[in-house]
């Protein structure tokens, strides 16, 4: 009787830990966030010369020309701007000036980063 009262027992804690394994348990899809899906937009032509340089023997120079993501256009204004371009010289409305001449005032908190190789190499972790 002893005996069957033990496998009794032994039985229900099984069925108990087996129990609390499965439901306790979260799958690791749950932890990845859901990201929007990519939205692209292509811009033709848009306008960015620059003065001087390229054997000229005067500095580059020039406004620069910048742009605005969320409106998907080209703005004036000295806040909202994401991107500026002049020549073959690009700044972002983020980090420290350069010192380029003519450089808009940088006032966001936009950042950008040069990558050598595929998408595949990057290190998104670092």
């Amino acid at each position: 009787m002893k005996t069957m009262k033990t496998m009794k027992t032994v039985q229900t804690l099984a069925l108990a830990v087996l129990f609390m394994a499965f439901t306790s348990c979260s799958s690791d899809d749950d932890n990845i966030p859901i990201s929007d899906p990519v939205q692209a937009e292509q811009i033709s032509n848009l306008s960015a010369p620059q003065t001087g340089g390229q054997g000229t023997g005067m500095d580059v120079g020039g406004p620069f020309t910048k742009f605005d993501f969320k409106t998907g256009a080209e703005t004036t204004s000295d806040t909202e701007w994401d991107i500026a371009f002049r020549g073959t010289t690009i700044a972002i409305n983020g980090g420290t000036a350069t010192g380029t001449n003519d450089e808009p005032t940088r006032n966001g908190d936009a950042g950008a980063t040069i990558v050598t190789g595929t998408f595949d190499s990057v290190d998104w972790n670092s």
